[in-house]
């Protein structure tokens, strides 16, 4: 993703890792944030501007590797 910011051209990219809970299912507040950490750095080992979904119980769910395609790549 391009813009200019004080003239210059500049490009920015995203990683972004989202921890799925299944409705009905208890978990504590630091399991989200370790699956949710964990499908981060899968998301920026795979490559730039990717979303990694993992469920909590540690079962990928089909968001994993997902990669929008950006206007300009």
């Amino acid at each position: 993703l391009w813009f200019e910011w004080e003239g210059e051209p500049r490009s920015v990219t995203v990683s972004i890792g989202v921890a799925v809970v299944s409705s009905g299912i208890t978990v504590e507040s630091g399991d989200v944030v370790a699956i949710a950490d964990d499908a981060l750095y899968t998301s920026k080992k795979e490559g730039r501007n990717r979303v990694t979904a993992l469920e909590v119980g540690g079962h990928s769910v089909s968001a994993v590797g997902v990669k929008p395609q950006l206007v300009g790549e």
